[in-house]
Order: C-alpha cells, then structure tokens, then sequence
C-alpha cells in the first residue's frame, strides 16, 4: 500500500539545504565528476542515465510508487524528459548554484509526500553512482580513477543529503556494495514494472544518444546485469549479440580517443514534449501529485 512519507521535512524556500561536505571538498568533487559527464564521456553518462531511469521498475517498492502516480503511464514522455532536465540542468549548472537549489527543493517537495524508505533512495542514488560508473567503464575508452570514482560517489551523497537521505554510503567500495545487496535482495519481476517498461519504452529509446537508438533492445539487454534484466523481464542476450555490441560500443570508444563526447545539453532548449523550449517551472509534476488519469 502507498501512504505519505513522514520524513524527511523538505526545507521552506528561505530555509538552507542540509549539507554534507565542505565546500571547497563539493567545489573539488563537482568540477570532477562535471568534466566525466558534460565533456569526457557524455554519451557515456546519457546512456546511464537512461538504464538507471530503467532500472527503478526493477524495484517492486518503487514500481509500485510509480504505477500508483500514474505520470509513466499517462505522461511518459514527460516523466522521462523532465527527470533526465533536472539531473542535466544539476550537472551544469552545480548544487550551489541558485538553478541547482531550485531543483534540489522541488524534487524534495515532490518526493517528500510518499513513504519512501532510505534504502530505496539509496539504491536509486547507487543506480547513478554505481550503475553510472560501471555503464562509463563498459562503454569508454579506460576505467575511472579511483579520485574519479571518489568524486562521483560524493557528488551524489551531496546530492542525498540535499534531499534529506541519510547514511548515503562514504566511498566507491562501499557504495557498490550496498547497491548490489540491494538487488539481490529485493529486485524481482511484477506487473506493475512491467507496465511501467511497457509506457515508457518509446520514450526511454528517445533519450538514448542517436547512434545508439537502433540497436536500443539489443543495447539494454546486453548493459543491463542479473538480477536486474530478469526483474524487467528482459530476454538474456545470445552470445552474438552480445558481442556485436560490445565490439560496437568498443570500436566507437577507440573512434573517440582524446575527444570528448559532451553531454549534448542546453539548458531550456526545445526537447521532448517542450516544443519551445521550457524553464523549470515546466518540470515536475505540480501541487498535484498523482497524475488526473490515475484517480
């Protein structure tokens, strides 16, 4: 059953965020992990993002969440484009910036309605800081850095802090663990993720990088690991296709050694449903939080 979430209290407008780290250790971590997904890897980053967005109906407590909602349902175009803008216009403009501010209140404002317990939050920041780092890895050119990796993890503890979740794991090791705990304990098939996949499937293969939406099924199948392609019903990939897409993402990484890929993001820009662009009033899902359709 979904009730409303207690805690954690979203701050008021005049109220400051919780903070976690010092910031000149956030300023150091952020212009890190902000050259990994804006320049040196961004398809990279997109493609995470998009198997991360995925990866949530995995989760039976979040699928449920979702379906009750209705906004994948009923409006999956939007519900995919709006989230990937506010982790975008986050990643350019910067948690301290009055953009990132406002971002970090309205998805707390927006979550802070729903029960959501900490290990779900954390296993969806986890899908970002680990699954994100292990789709760069599989996909780019080299392996991160273990100070690439470090500040990747506490980018995205920042972030959680900001929201109100606590005991985001300190480093890589232990975030990875925590993550893959997770899955092993708690993802598995229903038909309310199924549902969701189904909805959201067109738009999840728009926000794919262009060179990559032809071979989108083949793609997900092959990057998505157990336990999580058999949560979403996905088919296991035979051995040929698996290596046309590896040697495919490979030959593309050596085509793109010492260039950067860029994210390929202008903050307001015409994208999706926003045919004249948007501001990020347009985001979200409003004072109403479960879409007309779904009541």
């Amino acid at each position: 059953m979904v009730s409303a979430r207690s805690t954690p209290d979203v701050p008021g407008g005049g109220e400051a965020l919780p903070r976690l780290l010092a910031p000149d250790h956030l300023a150091r971590a952020e212009a890190v992990y902000q050259d990994l997904v804006t320049v040196r890897f961004g398809f990279e980053a997109r493609l995470g993002h998009v198997l991360a967005y995925l990866r949530t109906y995995a989760s039976p407590s979040i699928a449920g969440l979702l379906a009750h909602t209705g906004h994948v349902q009923h409006a999956p175009e939007k519900r995919a484009t709006d989230t990937g803008l506010f982790v975008y216009e986050l990643f350019v403009a910067g948690l301290d910036s009055p953009t990132g501010d406002q971002v970090v209140r309205r998805l707390a404002a927006m979550h802070s309605r729903w029960r959501i317990a900490d290990d779900d939050y954390t296993w969806v920041l986890g899908t970002f800081a680990v699954l994100g780092t292990r789709v760069i890895e599989r996909c780019a050119r080299r392996r991160l850095t273990d100070d690439e990796r470090q500040a990747t993890v506490d980018w995205w503890r920042e972030f959680g802090t900001r929201m109100g979740v606590v005991d985001v794991p300190a480093t890589y090791a232990e975030f990875a663990d925590a993550f893959d705990d997770y899955e092993r304990r708690r993802l598995r098939r229903t038909e309310e993720g199924q549902a969701l996949l189904a909805a959201s499937w067109p738009a999840l293969v728009a926000g794919l990088p262009a060179p990559a939406r032809p071979l989108a099924r083949q793609l997900v199948g092959v990057l998505t690991d157990e336990p999580a392609r058999s949560a979403l019903g996905l088919p296991r990939p035979d051995p040929a296709t698996r290596a046309a897409v590896t040697t495919a993402l490979r030959a593309r990484a050596l085509l793109q050694r010492g260039r950067g890929t860029g994210l390929g993001f202008t903050p307001g820009a015409p994208i999706g449903p926003y045919r004249d662009g948007y501001t990020l009033d347009d985001l979200g899902v409003g004072d109403d939080h479960r879409h007309p359709m779904a009541r």
